[in-house]
Parts: C-alpha cells; structure tokens; sequence
C-alpha cells in the first residue's frame, strides 16, 4: 500500500511538472519583443488537446490530479481528456 501510494506521488508530481512546463511565459516577449500577441504565439492553448494518463482514479490525491488538469486546461482554452487505467496493465499499455 505505500508503494502505490508513493507511485502516485511521483506520479502526480510528473502531471503537475509537465503541466507547469507547458504554461512557462516566453521570455522574448519580456525582452521588448510585444508585437506579438499571445495567440498568435501559441501560448493560449487554443487547439491544444492534451491526455492526462492516470494508473486508478479511485483516491483523492489522482481524482485531483485530473481534476487540476481539466481546470487548467480551461482556463488556456485547451481540450484536456483524463484517462484512467483503472490498474490494469493491457488498458495502460494500449
């Protein structure tokens, strides 16, 4: 039991990480560079679809992990889907 607990840790420390990296402001526009808007640099997140791959979705700690996902997938405009395993190595693996 805790070495599933720790792998949904790490787990969801990797979601959040991957998360945090894609919504990173681009410097260049810090550097005097404003002509550009944000939608036209991508970073709106308009048409982005983006999976969240979750091994259970049973406890609190991974139901909010896809929850934090769809969250902030709306507010950048991006289609966020959360699949859940359910423990299952043939789902995981597919």
């Amino acid at each position: 039991m805790k070495k599933k607990m720790i792998a949904a840790l790490l787990f969801g420390s990797v979601c959040l990480s991957a998360l945090a990296g894609c919504g990173a402001e681009n410097s260049s526009s810090a550097s005097g560079d404003s002509s550009k808007s944000s939608a036209s640099s991508g970073q709106d997140g308009s048409g982005l679809k983006i999976a969240v791959f979750i091994a259970q979705n049973t406890n609190e700690i991974t139901m909010g992990i896809g929850e934090g996902a769809k969250e902030y997938g709306e507010s950048i405009g991006a289609e966020i889907t959360v699949f859940d395993a359910q423990y299952d190595q043939d789902t995981q693996l597919s």
